[in-house]
């Protein structure tokens, strides 16, 4: 199954809405939508998730992925998220990713991208900083 627009309500932290997700059979999957500023992806959650797009959420400043979550992504697009500071904790657990694309996001993310939060991304094949 493939959904190319997902609109997320804004759950604020809310792990009920969110859980009711995660046990969906998503290929694809894009969030727009969130009011709050940190987001969890728990193990278990999206088994056949394959391409992930985080965009225009401007509270979001702490993603954090869980070890066991979303075991065959592929490709992660982050765009737009203003508050994000450092790199997603979590991203080493994704080992199947091959790409990661960074779009449109602040400096100060970008120099940790490349720097002390390189850590979490040292296994993608490709990533990409527009």
């Amino acid at each position: 199954m493939i959904i190319p627009n997902f609109w997320a309500s804004p759950m604020q932290g809310k792990e009920k809405e969110a859980s009711q997700l995660r046990a969906r059979d998503y290929q694809q999957l894009t969030l727009r939508v969130y009011k709050g500023n940190m987001m969890t992806f728990r193990a278990g959650w999206f088994p056949k998730l394959e391409k992930l797009y985080l965009a225009d959420m401007e509270h979001l400043s702490v993603i954090e992925m869980e070890s066991g979550t979303m075991p065959i992504i592929n490709y992660v697009k982050l765009i737009g998220l203003k508050s994000m500071m450092t790199g997603p904790a979590g991203f080493q657990y994704l080992t199947s990713l091959e790409e990661v694309v960074v779009e449109d996001m602040p400096e100060e993310f970008k120099r940790r991208w490349q720097g002390q939060d390189h850590v979490y991304i040292q296994h993608i094949p490709t990533y990409h900083l527009h």
